[in-house]
């Protein structure tokens, strides 16, 4: 009895060194650490473009309910701003400490801010509104058709300070400032363009004095802060954040001004996936790991580029199981 119970501790000792061994042989592997990655990363992928698609769904059915299908554009831009305008809730700091722990996070740490479903849910963003509900109007619209894109009003230093969205509507590109339930408009009630509003100081004053955002918290809709347009105009307005490139960003710009004249500046846009967080997360991560496999691709042809070479400068630096075709210089050196 106890020689069999010390075969069977023998063997499972055996077997335990083996599995180990086995582990640390298949972790060294290259092939088995890529296939990893790779599985991990379709993994990640597929969760995140589900949990968007179904983000989407909830962003339709909301827009929806704001203007039905087959509303005229114009209808559903002025429906539209009216909600994102109204609706949208402004939390304070302390209510967004006692979110759910993900929303929290998402709040809080997410460096891509919110995406238009937290904010449709939650509220607006609780130190940039005005990017979330420009996030969220872009959406709603996205739901019935409608193009837009984010744009983005710089100080004279060229550091991005409030953000407003243009949209395809009735034949041309309006301005429309959600946050502020501002439609910017011709007294005619024709849109206004980026351009028209650049050129035309009278025309974006007429507009933005009308425009105001609400408070914050539950008492929110009880304050009301007017726009300050001497600040957030239409003087350095993009389509793009310039104060991403930090102190690259005066020579990027004169460099676009110098190839491309006055409109270099228009040409840089934000990416449609900017919109969405979760697609942004996909785009960051896909091209992350992209990039580390290159470079260490990369490194492993130079490691091996650079112990071929080795190798031919010195014989002795050949593996083992060659230094019996290739012979050692200490050993021609004793012949």
């Amino acid at each position: 009895m106890g020689a069999s119970i010390a075969i069977f501790h023998g063997s499972t000792q055996q077997w335990v060194a083996w599995s180990w061994v086995k582990k640390v042989n298949r972790a060294r592997n290259p092939n088995y650490a890529a296939r990893v990655i790779f599985a991990s990363v379709v993994v990640v992928n597929a969760t995140l473009y589900v949990s968007a698609q179904m983000d989407r769904a909830f962003i339709r059915d909301i827009a929806y309910k704001i203007a039905p299908p087959g509303t005229p554009d114009i209808e559903v831009v002025r429906a539209v701003t009216r909600y994102v305008h109204e609706e949208i809730y402004h939390p304070t700091p302390e209510e967004v400490d006692r979110f759910p722990f993900w929303v929290r996070l998402n709040f809080l740490y997410n460096p891509f801010r919110t995406g238009p479903r937290p904010t449709l849910e939650y509220g607006t963003h609780h130190i940039g509104p005005c990017q979330s509900n420009s996030r969220a109007f872009m959406a709603l619209l996205a739901a019935h058709g409608i193009s837009s894109r984010m744009v983005v009003q710089h100080g004279p230093r060229l550091y991005g300070r409030h953000s407003v969205v243009e949209v395809d509507y009735a034949g041309t590109q309006g301005i429309v400032g959600p946050t502020n339930g501002v439609i910017y408009q011709h007294e005619d009630g024709r849109p206004a363009t980026l351009k028209e509003l650049q050129k035309d100081r009278e025309l974006f004053l007429r507009n933005a004095v009308t425009g105001f955002a609400y408070g914050w918290g539950p008492k929110g809709k009880e304050v009301t802060i007017a726009l300050p347009h001497d600040l957030y105009n239409f003087d350095h307005a993009y389509y793009f954040n310039y104060k991403w490139l930090g102190a690259l960003r005066w020579p990027v710009y004169k460099t676009l001004v110098a190839i491309w004249g006055e409109n270099g500046p228009y040409l840089p846009v934000r990416p449609l996936w900017y919109t969405y967080p979760k697609y942004t997360c996909m785009v960051v991560l896909n091209f992350g790991v992209a990039g580390a496999l290159c470079v260490l691709w990369i490194g492993r042809r130079f490691r091996r580029r650079l112990a071929r070479r080795a190798s031919v400068a010195d014989p002795c630096a050949v593996p083992v199981s060659s230094l019996a075709k290739t012979p050692c210089r200490d050993e021609l050196m004793h012949v």
